[in-house]
């Protein structure tokens, strides 16, 4: 078991010292001691308990509960737009007799995501030259071009696009407003929209498909309405595609919501921030309450904060042993973010090189450079000589953040080593012992390196306890398919 999970294992332990009120919280606990962070989140939310109404211990361990799965949802998130990019393109080289019409529409969410607007306006061109495609979803593409020229500093052009679907269908509303939602702009009509998103799936059980479920939790945690973004949440099918395209008989893809595992990410960490901001003056728990806040805050990049939580995090004086050690680091990080990043080089410097030889800070120094995406080639090396020498699971964690680095600068082989030398192989029939954010990195990394067989047997696992991972596992799958090339006209997934 990585260190990380130890410590934060402990501090619910910790807090469980007490009796419960709400018994779906030891449910949930008993989930994420086997790593099962989204099942312990689903059977809170799933609950009818009250959470703003809960005692600040148990605010505390649904925050850190939240906290993991929205920090495992971004990484899934960035996983995702790579592998849906890689298969969505090889699609593209198909004869025209065989090719998709709707991969255009979903290779344009893509290129979005990754800022390539060419790209985009290209893609969405195409989707819309076909006659076939039905109404609705032309009106979709259209507001796909109204959110590409928002990107590109038109806000004129959007508004004008965007006016002239409204009310045309409410998947079409909710299309603006989710866009409005990720592009932090204020929401129009957004009253009316809530209420005819809640009419619509609320009361009568309609069908809530993966887009609708999709745009309509990012509009509801926009407007910090929880328990609406909670009913949403709850009515999902993660593992759903968005559309299933049957081209002939034996071929049928399926196109998922690449933005999804960003939309759970937004969420969970909305509701953490929630609660933990509602105990960060509480006597008991205030401190660790504050240090965990400072760490979303680390993890958004959030630079408005940046100069008060590095003083914050100094100040704390009631946490745990192992987090007061990282104290030091995590205040000079949010100086990394408040420009004062020759003092954070210096202090992750020291970390990596401290005294004690603890990888468990050292591990942390290398987490904050790659969090806030820092340039630390030497302290990374320094690092890694360390985690390739270490002998003990005490070095896990640290050639975990070492291989996550290398992977975010595109050492794939580098990658590989360190990230296979932090698994755990004390339990040799459970991938799962291990954590599932040195996993999907894995995975990832055997990608990259053409080992399609090693990575698809870990997004198979992942899937059991991720059900938002099936889009990565499709995805990788059908690159599989092409890079055989196998059998180029069966079953896509």
């Amino acid at each position: 078991m990585q260190k990380a999970s130890t410590q934060i294992i402990s501090i619910l332990l910790f807090l469980l010292a007490a009796p419960l009120t709400a018994a779906p919280i030891d449910e949930a606990l008993n989930a994420y001691k086997q790593k099962q962070y989204h099942q312990a989140a689903k059977v809170i939310l799933n609950s009818t308990v009250n959470l703003n109404a809960l005692e600040a211990k148990n605010k505390l361990k649904v925050a850190i509960i939240f906290s993991k799965n929205a920090k495992l949802s971004k990484d899934i998130a960035s996983k995702s737009q790579t592998t849906q990019q890689i298969f969505l393109e090889s699609l593209l080289t198909e004869n025209d007799k065989d090719k998709s019409i709707f991969l255009y529409l979903y290779l344009t969410d893509i290129y979005l995501q990754l800022e390539k607007y060419d790209d985009a306006e290209a893609q969405i061109e195409q989707f819309l030259s076909n006659s076939s495609v039905d109404v609705n979803y032309k009106n979709l593409a259209k507001i796909y071009q109204a959110w590409i020229a928002l990107r590109k500093g038109k806000k004129d052009e959007f508004h004008t696009i965007a006016n002239d679907l409204k009310d045309k269908h409410l998947i079409t509303d909710m299309a603006i407003g989710f866009i409005q939602a990720r592009e932090k702009q204020p929401i129009e009509n957004n009253e009316s929209l809530s209420n005819n998103i809640k009419e619509a799936f609320f009361n009568n059980r309609n069908v809530l498909t993966t887009r609708a479920g999709n745009y309509a939790l990012r509009i509801f945690v926009a407007n910090h309405s929880l328990e609406d973004a909670r009913e949403i949440y709850n009515r999902l099918t993660f593992h759903a595609p968005s559309y299933t395209e049957k081209i002939t008989t034996n071929k049928i893809i399926n196109f998922y919501e690449s933005t999804l595992a960003d939309t759970l990410h937004s969420f969970y960490m909305e509701y953490a921030k929630n609660l933990l901001h509602q105990i960060k003056d509480d006597k008991k728990y205030g401190d660790t309450a504050t240090f965990y806040l400072s760490d979303l805050l680390i993890f958004e990049n959030d630079e408005k904060s940046a100069n008060e939580y590095s003083n914050k995090v100094e100040a704390l004086r009631l946490l745990p042993k192992k987090q007061s050690q990282l104290k030091a680091v995590r205040a000079s990080t949010h100086g990394f973010l408040d420009g004062k990043r020759s003092r954070a080089y210096q202090v992750w410097k020291e970390a990596v090189e401290n005294d004690k030889n603890d990888p468990f800070i050292s591990a942390d120094a290398v987490l904050m450079c790659l969090t806030v995406e820092g340039n630390c080639p030497t302290l990374v090396q320094t690092a890694q000589l360390a985690a390739e020498n270490g002998k003990s699971k005490r070095f896990e964690e640290l050639s975990r953040n070492v291989g996550r680095y290398f992977l975010a600068k595109n050492l794939e082989d580098k990658a590989l080593r360190l990230l296979e030398y932090a698994l755990d192989r004390s339990d040799m029939n459970s991938l799962l012992a291990n954590e599932p954010i040195l996993l999907l990195n894995l995975a990832e990394a055997y990608r990259a390196n053409k080992k399609f067989a090693k990575s698809l047997q870990i997004y198979f696992s992942l899937g059991e306890n991720f059900p938002v991972m099936r889009q990565i596992q499709d995805a990788v799958q059908g690159e599989y398919l092409f890079q055989q090339r196998s059998s180029g006209q069966s079953n896509v997934f």
